[in-house]
Parts: structure tokens; C-alpha cells; sequence
């Protein structure tokens, strides 16, 4: 029985781009800014550390999955919008 012979994984055509430029594309089409984005996606980082997480997920997945979940007015958003409303309130002072 000959052995069988293992494909390859072809090298992906796509651009691969760092976090930050990630993140201001998806502001430039919002109504918050990248800092703002950023905030949600370390505390998606730190959510995955601390809590549950799907099998096969790895924690930057889960951190971006975070900032589109708040970008759609997912559960994210009811969680961290009050960390905005928060900054805004304590500069006006």
C-alpha cells in the first residue's frame, strides 16, 4: 500500500494587518474612536483570560469578535458602553 502523500498548505494571499489598523478601519465607518475600540478589545483580551472560551479560539479572535459584537450593539456594547459614559461624565468637571 503506497503512503499517502500530505498536501501542502498554500502560503495565504491575503495582507495580513496589525490590530491598531484593524481598528481604525472599523471606527472610520462608526461613531467611536480607535482608543475607544482598543479599550473594548483589551478587556475582550482580559475576558478571555478570565472567563470561559470556545475550543479552537485563540484570544485575539476572541478580543476582535469582542469589538464587533460592540460595533453591532451586541451584549459587548451593554457591557463596556458605561466605561465611556463614565470618562465623559468626569470631564466635564
Amino acid at each position: 500500500m503506497p503512503k499517502k502523500v500530505s498536501k501542502a498548505k498554500k502560503p495565504s494571499t491575503r495582507k495580513k494587518q496589525s490590530v491598531s489598523s484593524k481598528l481604525q478601519t472599523k471606527a472610520k465607518g462608526s461613531k467611536f474612536t480607535p482608543s475607544q475600540l482598543r479599550k473594548v478589545y483589551n478587556r475582550g483580551l482580559a475576558a478571555y483570560a478570565s472567563s470561559g472560551s470556545r475550543k479552537g479560539m485563540s484570544s485575539h479572535q476572541w478580543a476582535m469578535a469582542r469589538v464587533n459584537s460592540f460595533l453591532r450593539g451586541g451584549p459587548a456594547r451593554k457591557v463596556d458602553m458605561p466605561m465611556f459614559k463614565k470618562s465623559k461624565k468626569k470631564g466635564k468637571k
